[in-house]
């Protein structure tokens, strides 16, 4: 049986410009191939500690605020595939996969698998322990019914995670006699993704929630470059969840038509607005574009709608 020492790695040990790069560095080669932006770059700092009890390996990680994804390609060119069970120590964090995301507290746990792609994000400073094993050792085949999903303090998940904690602190001291409990943790992780799933509820958004979001829109509405997956990671949803939101309208048709009530608005106390800069500010990437928008919603184009609000204009 395998066992090794604990290791670990920090991004003090690299100067401050060459942090960030080294983080991407230190998570792909602990966890899995992924992608990862911090929200700090400037300032950012992360450490992992790795320990390893046989097949199952756990890993503290703490660190500041970051976007971290495991692409479809990176998922779909990996050889090896993996359950990964986060367990939340400080701060918060978002667990998304499968359409669906867990919002992480302190003592929670969530599960995700490293075969299909996923994303996690924490918007300030963290600490979670995660506990990784080949799926192949569970006998997990389709996990699509077990992943992101909150496993919340009472729950079994979460008293797995208790133990799991527990076990990892004496970890550090590397005695021998703990070898024999990873048939043990693989016995309990098993229970975890076979036992009944949490139940998830989807409840009608709040009046709250629906705000934020449009808040959010609002803050994009000169961003050319937005999108919805960047609104969903914002919002700390998946974009299936995101989209039940907007029933009627899908959330890119609901931000074009906010794009055009800015400009009506503008245009109402402003007619001499020069329409190309008109189109930046509604955050279209051309003035024949902003153009096209504006007259297939209004029903006039943006200068025949001006000239209604200059003076004389409507005679």
């Amino acid at each position: 049986m395998e066992f090794a020492s604990s290791k670990t790695f920090t991004t003090s040990d690299v100067a401050q410009d060459e942090a960030t790069d080294y983080w991407v560095e230190l998570i792909c080669e602990t966890f899995v191939k992924l992608s990862a932006q911090q929200l700090t770059p400037k300032n950012f700092q992360g450490g992992i500690t790795w320990k390893k009890l046989g097949h199952a390996e756990f890993s503290t990680v703490n660190a500041s605020g970051q976007e971290v994804v495991r692409t479809k390609e990176f998922a779909s060119s990996a050889i090896d595939e993996y359950l990964l069970f986060s367990i939340q120590r400080r701060g918060q964090g978002y667990v998304s996969q499968d359409g669906r995301t867990a919002k992480l507290s302190p003592g929670d746990m969530a599960i995700y698998d490293s075969s299909r792609p996923y994303s996690l994000h924490f918007p300030s400073s963290f600490e979670q322990l995660v506990v990784q094993l080949p799926k192949s050792k569970l006998g997990a085949d389709d996990t699509r019914s077990i992943t992101a999903l909150l496993h919340p303090k009472g729950s079994a998940g979460a008293v797995a995670a208790s133990l799991l904690s527990s076990l990892n602190e004496h970890l550090s001291y590397g005695n021998s006699s703990i070898l024999a409990l990873e048939s043990h943790v693989i016995e309990l992780l098993g229970e975890v993704t076979t036992s009944p799933s949490p139940r998830v509820h989807s409840p009608e958004p709040s009046h709250n929630e629906m705000a934020q979001i449009r808040a959010l829109m609002r803050k994009n509405l000169a961003n050319s470059a937005w999108t919805v997956d960047q609104l969903a990671s914002q919002a700390h949803l998946s974009r299936r969840s995101l989209y039940r939101l907007f029933p009627n309208k899908g959330p890119a048709e609901v931000m074009r038509s906010m794009r055009i009530d800015k400009a009506k608005t503008t245009l109402r106390n402003d007619p001499s607005t020069l329409i190309i800069q008109l189109a930046h500010e509604c955050g279209f990437d051309s003035e024949s574009g902003f153009i096209r928008a504006f007259t297939s919603d209004v029903g006039v184009t943006p200068k025949q709608y001006a000239s209604k609000f200059t003076p004389n204009g409507g005679q």
